[in-house]
């Protein structure tokens, strides 16, 4: 081939090797070009986002601070009221109940007919009355009245109450709290009393177990469960309640009421620890202690109560296990005549509905609410005549251990079985105090070293109580309450009702013993 032509196509490769590596190049300018442009685009919007992101945080900020400055000055000045009293229906009370309802109709819903009604206002009135303002008139002191029984009769709410007297719902929660403790407080110790003790003893008599001044028993009053001590308040049924001990006599009235103690308390226990355990042994609940002679002893005034209690010298209980002809006819009559209690406690829930539900209140109203049950339980069974035999002042007892203890130094080797005769007596505990109880209880509370001695109840106003005599036995409390030297006491005395002679109806009477000592 000629020079020439290598030396052209020499010249052609070099020019197409350049121009390839130009356009090298050139490609990669245009990437950084376009990699420089999308950087400055990327930087931009950026820059762009930030002023616009500090500008919505500035005007939410601003939107802010002028909505908390709004809310402010909202609540700094005073908001206008639609009412000034919430309308509510208002045609219950003054045209249904007042004018339109019979004495059937107040007592299906009100459980008291209007005259009855119109009587315990008139005992509340200077406890609750209140003054008109300039503003409003006072609620009168028949409506609060109405209202409170209203609560306790129909196991309502405060809501159902508010909806149907036409009132606001906190105002029925004030009312009832109001008129349950003015009934506690002006009502109790006219109606929960000891009567005429000599109807009250024929009248068991009459039922087959004479010498009878009452007859005791427990009921559980359901609550809701307490803010920090639920537990306390458990019974054997897993549900909360607080048990009320309740005395009533022939005519199922209550006589004496012991209410605080909580559900997991045992009958025999609240009952050690009540009011009418200490009058009762001392020989003071029932006035001049009456008794009567048989078979040459002396049988001063008795309880009758149910097995959960320790039979004494003035309780007297049901035998248990196989039992004799004589054993079966006496826990017949004692049932006969204990019935009186069971039936008080099923009027007492079935007339005032609130005691079949928890009670949804402060634990320390729950007392006056049971109290206040009670106290119209026994005007409602009278028609209010009890008031008419009402003592002027609650009696009142103190503790009067001076006189007693020299006593008992002297009685206790005598009395004491041969057994105990050498032991060393048992210390007794602390003992908790009653926390509710009925007139005749003992107001005067004294100090833990005065429970521990044995004391004597005395009358107030009186210079010294007689001493009384108790056996070292029933100062040993055991948890049962069936005490050893006591026990064998209450037996005793306990046979001796179930030796009498069966004359009449049938009825236990002050016939003939069998030769079995007191």
């Amino acid at each position: 081939m000629h020079p020439l032509l290598y030396l052209i196509l020499a010249q052609q490769a070099i020019i197409r090797s350049v121009v390839a590596l130009l356009r090298r190049r050139h490609r990669r300018l245009q990437q950084f070009h376009c990699m420089l442009a999308a950087n400055r685009r990327r930087a931009s919007r950026r820059k762009h986002a930030r002023r616009k992101s500090s500008l919505v945080v500035g005007r939410l900020a601003q939107q802010t601070v002028a909505t908390v400055g709004g809310r402010i000055s909202q609540c700094l000045r005073p908001l206008p009221r639609r009412w000034w009293v919430y309308p509510h229906e208002t045609d219950f009370w003054p045209k249904l109940l007042c004018t339109v309802w019979s004495d059937e109709k107040w007592i299906e819903h009100l459980r008291m007919p209007r005259r009855l009604f119109l009587l315990i206002v008139e005992q509340l009135r200077p406890e609750i009355c209140r003054e008109d303002t300039r503003l409003r008139s006072a609620i009168p002191v028949e409506k609060r009245v109405a209202i409170a029984l209203w609560i306790l009769a129909n196991q309502g709410s405060y809501g159902t109450a508010a909806t149907r007297f036409g009132v606001g719902k906190s105002t029925v929660c004030t009312i009832f709290i109001s008129v349950v403790l003015a009934i506690e407080k002006v009502l109790l110790h006219k109606t929960v009393y000891l009567g005429d003790h000599r109807k009250i003893m024929a009248g068991f008599e009459a039922m087959g177990f004479p010498q009878v001044i009452g007859a005791v028993d427990g009921c559980h009053c359901h609550i809701i469960s307490p803010v920090r001590q639920g537990g306390e308040y458990i019974n054997r049924k897993d549900t909360y309640s607080m048990l009320l001990q309740g005395t009533v006599d022939h005519t199922v009235l209550f006589i004496n009421v012991c209410i605080g103690w909580s559900g997991t308390s045992h009958d025999g226990f609240v009952f050690r620890h009540s009011s009418i355990y200490q009058t009762m042994r001392a020989g003071l609940f029932v006035p001049g202690n009456p008794t009567v002679t048989i078979c040459g002893k002396q049988v001063g005034p008795l309880l009758i109560a149910d097995a959960a209690y320790g039979v004494k010298n003035w309780v007297m209980t049901p035998f248990k296990g196989t039992l004799q002809p004589r054993q079966a006819l006496y826990n017949r009559h004692l049932n006969r005549a204990r019935n009186t209690v069971e039936r008080a406690f099923g009027r007492l829930k079935a007339r005032w509905r609130c005691l079949t539900a928890p009670l949804e209140l402060a634990e320390e109203n729950v007392n006056s609410v049971i109290v206040a049950c009670c106290v119209l339980h026994n005007l409602v069974e009278t028609g209010g005549r009890i008031l008419e035999g009402a003592p002027s002042r609650p009696r009142r007892f103190v503790l009067n251990a001076a006189s007693l203890r020299t006593a008992n130094a002297d009685r206790e080797k005598a009395d004491a079985p041969d057994s105990d005769r050498g032991r060393p007596r048992r210390r007794r505990g602390s003992r908790r105090r009653e926390p509710s109880s009925s007139p005749s209880s003992e107001e005067e509370e004294q100090e833990e070293e005065e429970e521990e001695d044995p004391s004597v109840l005395g009358e107030e106003g009186e210079d010294e109580a007689p001493a009384v005599r108790e056996s070292p036995a029933e100062e040993e409390v055991e948890e049962a309450g069936q005490i050893e030297g006591t026990l064998e006491q209450g037996m005793s005395r306990r046979s001796l009702f179930w030796e009498f002679g069966c004359q009449g109806r049938g009825k236990l009477d002050r016939g003939t013993l069998c030769g079995h000592p007191l």
